[in-house]
């Protein structure tokens, strides 16, 4: 029996959340809203994977997301501070939101987004109304 690769991991900054182990990235500026989408997010039902810095893991066919050891269960939130919250040790990248950008097309074009050689579906978040509704469901309802 052979002995495997190591895995590739990266440490990207960035806020993560999970639906039913379905894990959206969220990247963008400082002060972008990834924490507050984040926190909406979590009201709404999903678990934080991690908030600021995101280890990512490859596996066969996929990545993992998971918190690194000093963020676990914290998660900024603006004007009261950091905060604890229950969260989840990985789950499955599905897509990657950038609060870094506007959509400005009613119905946009499928973009994606490469990261360590995997495509996710990349959704473009700034100043976009009900953000984290949309992407609830869009986690909920991911293949």
């Amino acid at each position: 029996m052979g002995i495997s690769p190591p895995a590739k991991k990266s440490v990207i900054a960035g806020t993560a959340v999970a639906v039913e182990n379905r894990a959206v990235l969220m990247i963008g500026p400082s002060g972008s809203g990834k924490s507050q989408i984040a926190l909406t997010m979590i009201s709404l039902g999903a678990t934080l994977i991690s908030d600021d810095q995101i280890l990512v893991t490859e596996r066969p066919g996929h990545l993992l997301v998971s918190p690194i050891d000093k963020t676990q269960g914290k998660i900024e939130a603006r004007k009261f501070g950091i905060i604890n919250v229950p969260f989840q040790q990985e789950a499955v990248l599905c897509a990657v939101l950038d609060l870094g950008k506007t959509e400005t097309q009613r119905l946009p074009p499928h973009r994606t987004y490469q990261l360590m050689g995997h495509e996710f579906a990349l959704y473009w978040g700034s100043n976009t109304p009900s953000l984290a509704n949309i992407m609830m469901l869009l986690l909920k309802n991911a293949k």
